[in-house]
């Protein structure tokens, strides 16, 4: 698809002109309403969930990821960018490279007691003798499985359950402590208390079977000595430049534009910047940098 400019800039003339502001402060807008929009979805599984998204990497994959990420890390004051190699097809390589694997449930309302324990272990006697079938059916050879059990528990009255995982150890009381003792926690971190009064009930039982595959190795690629001599990029890498809208700056910035392909290891970037390739384009903001790791991904400081 051959990209038109002048079919995109009247376009948005078009929602410019009724909302009385400029071609390019128009298109920031729209883009600006997009990072709101995944920044929100972000907090979603973060915030609420009592995770600090500033105590993690932003991972930008999808054709699209790496361009919002510069914007949405700042966003969100996440520090540091992930950009894999390739990041358009981080989907389809998840897909090749990921553990077979099935679930079982079975629903059993049980008060989380000592009285409760033998149909606890019952119930997942059950669904191990579930999983046992499905591992010989798929030929998964006995080294290559494993399991996770967990509980959904919650308070009595509650309408929410909370996943809990199924301690080791033996039958008994120290087994229900553990149990009790995960369900507090994470009860504690998405509700911030804990009420040590009320009655715990298991609701649901769960497990997880899983049989691993092969992976092939991935080989750490250290700076050669032409990427150490030219460690900025700008050298080997660099392919033009070009303006860029920067709401910073509130005009047009040149940009050098970097082939994904011709950067290696131990190169590093300096934003504003473009990195083009196949199935992505990253953008760089001002202030931001980025270093070619020995795998080849772009670690951003944001």
């Amino acid at each position: 698809m051959t990209i038109r400019r002048d079919l995109a800039e009247r376009a948005i003339a078009n929602l410019a002109g009724r909302v009385g502001l400029g071609v390019p402060q128009t298109a920031q807008g729209i883009l600006s309403v997009v990072t709101a929009n995944m920044a929100r979805a972000i907090r979603v599984i973060s915030v609420q969930r009592g995770y600090d998204p500033r105590e993690y990497a932003l991972v930008a994959f999808g054709g699209a990821g790496p361009l919002h990420a510069a914007r949405l890390a700042r966003e969100l004051e996440i520090p540091r960018i992930l950009v894999p190699r390739h990041p358009g097809i981080l989907c389809a390589l998840g897909l090749l490279l990921s553990d077979l694997r099935t679930d079982y449930a079975r629903t059993r309302l049980l008060p989380v007691d000592d009285g409760a324990l033998p149909a606890m272990a019952e119930t997942f006697a059950e669904l191990t003798r579930r999983a046992t079938e499905w591992f010989d059916r798929e030929g998964i050879a006995h080294d290559a499985r494993s399991i996770r059990r967990t509980v959904d528990m919650r308070y009595a009255g509650q309408n929410y359950e909370l996943p809990v995982a199924w301690p080791a150890g033996p039958l008994g009381p120290g087994r229900l402590a553990g149990l009790i003792e995960g369900f507090e926690r994470a009860h504690e971190q998405m509700y911030g208390y804990i009420a040590a009064e009320e009655p715990v009930q298991a609701v649901t039982f769960r497990l997880e079977a899983i049989g691993a595959v092969r992976r092939p190795e991935t080989r750490a690629l250290f700076p050669s000595a032409a990427a150490l001599a030219s460690a900025t990029a700008s050298v080997s890498a660099k392919i033009g430049s070009r303006d860029v809208w920067l709401p910073e700056a509130g005009k047009l910035v040149p940009c050098p534009v970097y082939d994904r392909e011709r950067l290696e290891s131990g190169h590093r970037l300096s934003g504003p910047a473009i990195v083009e390739q196949m199935d992505a384009t990253t953008l760089l903001l001002p202030g931001q940098t980025a270093a070619v790791d020995p795998y080849l991904n772009l670690d951003v400081a944001s």
